[in-house]
């Protein structure tokens, strides 16, 4: 289930997965700084950010299978 945050500095949000044993907050791909929990993904951020949340969504899941790439 992707975990939703936001880069307080640029104020992007970005995707990550949420695992039971890996519990960090994530670095924002743009300024490498942890960001702001914002809750699970929702359909409402695909409607209303389609371009963003499907940029976010890719590098998601090239992290995490980086031997995919």
């Amino acid at each position: 289930m992707p975990m939703k945050f936001e880069c307080s500095t640029c104020k992007q949000s970005y995707l990550h997965p949420y695992t039971q044993d890996n519990h960090h907050y994530p670095a924002c791909p743009s300024w490498q700084q942890a960001g702001l929990l914002q809750g699970i993904a929702e359909t409402e951020d695909l409607i209303h950010h389609p371009i963003q949340f499907l940029s976010s969504y890719v590098r998601m899941l090239k992290s995490a299978h980086p031997e995919a790439s």
